[in-house]
């Protein structure tokens, strides 16, 4: 194999392709405010730094009874973050570049990252 080839690429979206760490922030916010607990929340986001959203929504749980299952608040966030990641489309400026460049080369691009239900869109 010549030392500048390589099979594929892989990237973690967060960070890396998209500066979407505001908006996971926001959207907890955004979903706390409709259930009613936006100033009532009782979360450090610090704390939750590196950790799943189940973690977040348990220890929000504990604090609180919402009338909503773990899965039920975990999807309505996700819901919420989809949308605004749709709407602010927050790519670094280089990475479309980047990935058209390994796409012609016939370099898929791979990511890594938490779960989502969307697909990369350039």
């Amino acid at each position: 194999m010549r030392k500048d080839s390589f099979e594929a690429v892989i990237f973690d979206m967060d960070g890396v392709i998209v500066d979407s760490e505001p908006l996971h922030e926001q959207s907890f916010l955004e979903v706390w405010d409709k259930l009613g607990y936006r100033e009532s929340h009782g979360i450090h986001f610090p704390d939750f730094y590196g950790r799943s959203d189940r973690v977040v929504w348990e220890a929000f749980i504990e604090k609180h009874t919402p009338n909503k299952t773990i899965e039920e608040l975990i999807g309505l966030r996700e819901d919420r973050l989809i949308r605004m990641l749709r709407e602010h489309k927050p790519l670094f400026e280089a990475v479309v570049p980047l990935i058209h460049r390994l796409a012609k080369r016939g370099t898929p691009p791979r990511r890594s990252g938490r779960r989502s239900k969307t697909k990369p869109r350039c």
